[in-house]
């Protein structure tokens, strides 16, 4: 289940088939942590979406998190 506009591909809110629920809230992190090269990155919206599609529990949503801010950083 994931709350979202029509023309997001991630979500503000929802939960999944393992009872992994996340809600969206707004932190604004330091500009070295974005992804200052070229101005992409992981937004949370879409993060909340692939941590709900990929994680089992709260532990592996928070790895999947960690290792997608880790590889492709923070956006948006």
């Amino acid at each position: 289940m994931l709350d979202k506009l029509f023309w997001l591909y991630g979500g503000e809110i929802g939960a999944n088939e393992h009872g992994v629920a996340i809600g969206n809230e707004a932190v604004f992190s330091k500009p070295e942590f974005a992804n200052a090269s070229t101005g992409d990155g992981v937004v949370l919206i879409d993060l909340l979406r692939l941590m709900l599609e990929r994680a089992t529990d709260r532990h592996e949503a928070v790895r999947v998190a960690a290792d997608l801010l880790q590889t492709y950083g923070q956006g948006g």
